[in-house]
């Protein structure tokens, strides 16, 4: 955050403000810096340097990745896509520490409760209605409802992660027989037997017909071939094991 910081301040278009005095401040200043790097283990290590001089184990560190890594890591925190100086709050900040272009001094003066000057919407005290600030974005560009360019945009939520696989293909599983119901054919001398199982406490949706009488009862158990899944995983076809 502070090479970026520090990264904006070289530009012609911004000032960083000195102190806390609100609008007077003691000033703003561009600020242009160097990023030497202290090595403690090689100060340490040797009295002088090659040139004969004190050993300070230090080293100019031109290294720009350092400003494009935090960007990196803040978006991704953030969970937004598309350029960190587009993030709203950061626009904000660098609203502030715009050097050119600046709002006029009505636009950003303090309310009032006796305003001999031109006063919000003709109200001398500005305070009673109680109103709500404009964002920094909104004193800047005053005539539009929304900036003048798009903000990062949040990340698509990633999809949920997929419930483990229950079954799998050619498993063979224990079944209970749930429901068994044995009927005539309609035309024909043939007995019909319609058996429903159930797999860990589940109902297969398809049934099982047999053309002849069965020796099982409702509540018995019976081993069945996973034939095919369903898109849930669920089991879809069968066969007796």
């Amino acid at each position: 955050m502070l090479r970026w910081i520090l990264d904006v301040a070289k530009q012609d278009q911004y000032r960083l403000s000195l102190g806390m005095g609100k609008l007077l401040g003691m000033g703003a200043i561009k600020i242009e810096y160097q990023l030497h790097i202290s090595k403690r283990k090689s100060r340490y290590a040797k009295l002088f340097d090659a040139n004969g001089s004190w050993e300070t184990g230090e080293s100019l560190d031109t290294d720009p990745d350092y400003v494009d890594l935090f960007k990196s890591h803040i978006l991704e925190k953030l969970k937004l896509s598309g350029e960190f100086d587009r993030i709203e709050r950061m626009r904000m900040l660098l609203a502030m520490l715009s050097w050119k272009n600046s709002p006029s001094a009505e636009r950003t003066r303090y309310m009032e409760i006796e305003q001999q000057g031109t006063s919000l919407d003709n109200d001398l005290n500005e305070y009673k209605a109680r109103r709500v600030l404009p964002t920094l974005l909104q004193i800047l560009y005053p005539n539009k409802s929304t900036p003048p360019t798009p903000s990062a945009t949040p990340l698509s939520p990633p999809p949920p992660p997929k419930p483990p696989a229950r079954f799998k293909v050619n498993q063979v599983v224990n079944a209970t027989i749930a429901d068994l119901k044995t009927e005539q054919v309609q035309g024909k001398k043939k007995i019909k037997t319609i058996v429903s199982y159930e797999v860990e406490g589940e109902r297969l949706s398809k049934k099982q017909e047999f053309f002849k009488e069965v020796s099982w009862k409702v509540g018995d158990t019976v081993r069945l071939k996973i034939i095919d899944l369903k898109e849930d995983g669920g089991i879809k076809k069968y066969e007796l094991e």
